[in-house]
């Protein structure tokens, strides 16, 4: 733990507020990109079955169609709304088909790069869909 935390944890063990933090609520929004099996940003609509893809409370899209936003509830526990956003990766992912959903907001660039070198000329580079060109 940092000394910077401690002096802070020490200050509201001083003052008596210590259980405040106790009452700290928790919500996570997260973002994940839907791939295709060849691991390419995928072309395909919004899923209906997750619904409106800009209205829905609960699952939402961001900038891009493919760019899927994860919302949880406000929980008193972290451990529920970490279960929340469990039940919401795994009610999306019933619903993709061959699709998958990145981790993060963007692909990761190294693994277009290690694909592209793969057996082809070094001079090849991929495009924003990490598709392949000479």
């Amino acid at each position: 733990m940092s000394a910077q935390l401690i002096k802070l944890l020490d200050g509201l063990l001083a003052s008596g507020q210590l259980q405040l933090l106790t009452k700290i609520q928790h919500g996570i929004e997260k973002e994940g990109l839907r791939v295709d099996a060849e691991g390419r940003i995928a072309q395909t609509d919004h899923p209906r079955a997750l619904g409106a893809a800009l209205t829905h409370s609960r699952i939402t899209t961001d900038y891009s169609e493919a760019l899927l936003e994860f919302i949880t509830p406000v929980f008193q526990s972290v451990d529920q709304a970490l279960q929340y956003l469990q039940d919401l990766h795994c009610y999306t992912y019933s619903h993709l088909g061959e699709e998958t959903v990145w981790s993060a907001s963007i692909r990761p660039t190294s693994l277009i790069s290690a694909r592209c070198r793969a057996g082809t000329p070094s001079s090849v580079h991929s495009d924003s869909r990490g598709v392949c060109h000479p």
